[in-house]
């Protein structure tokens, strides 16, 4: 399934999505109703393939 937007990436407030691969369906679906609502949503579409998640969400703004 493709990936409804790209991840926010800035300074302001955000949501971050964690989940599995398997409820795309029903997940992509929700965070683009969120960001329909205006909601800045960050999901695993911003953190490049290969990338430590741990490292990722640690330098991701607070």
């Amino acid at each position: 399934m493709e990936k409804p937007f790209p991840a926010y990436r800035g300074d302001e407030p955000y949501i971050f999505v964690s989940y599995a691969h398997t409820d795309t369906a029903s997940v992509y679906p929700e965070i683009a109703r969120l960001t329909g609502q205006g909601f800045n949503i960050w999901y695993d579409e911003g953190i490049s393939p290969g990338t430590v998640w741990r490292d990722e969400l640690g330098r991701a703004p607070p």
